[in-house]
């Protein structure tokens, strides 16, 4: 009598889909209606309405807690220009959203800072 062993290899999650990244969208949490909105170097929108959203982006390079936005308030432009990431970790993977805020308007001073969604 002969006896056959069968192995069964199961592949779990093997979809060999790539490495998963982060994907991230600004939202408006400034309390005015924005035009000209540019962040992450690459992605801009016309314009933003009040704790509006873009759609998500999927980034080609690693993205951080904070990023580089510049936006107007009617013809009032602000900038955030982060000098660099240094010492900063990379989003994980998943969704994120950067939340815009003006933290002074007078002096035109603006935040940005990202949360898991």
């Amino acid at each position: 009598m002969t006896r056959h062993l069968a192995i069964v290899l199961v592949c779990v999650g093997c979809g060999g889909g790539g490495d998963p990244q982060p994907t991230v969208r600004m939202c408006n949490d400034t309390g005015f209606a924005i035009n000209a909105v540019a962040w992450n170097t690459i992605y801009a929108s016309d314009s933003l309405a009040i704790g509006a959203c873009t759609d998500y982006e999927t980034p080609t390079g690693a993205v951080y807690g904070y990023t580089a936005v510049s936006f107007r308030v009617q013809t009032d432009q602000f900038t955030i220009q982060p000098i660099d990431f240094v010492g900063e970790t990379p989003l994980d993977d998943g969704p994120w959203s950067y939340h815009l805020t003006i933290t002074d308007y007078a002096s035109r001073t603006a935040d940005v800072m990202a949360r898991r969604d």
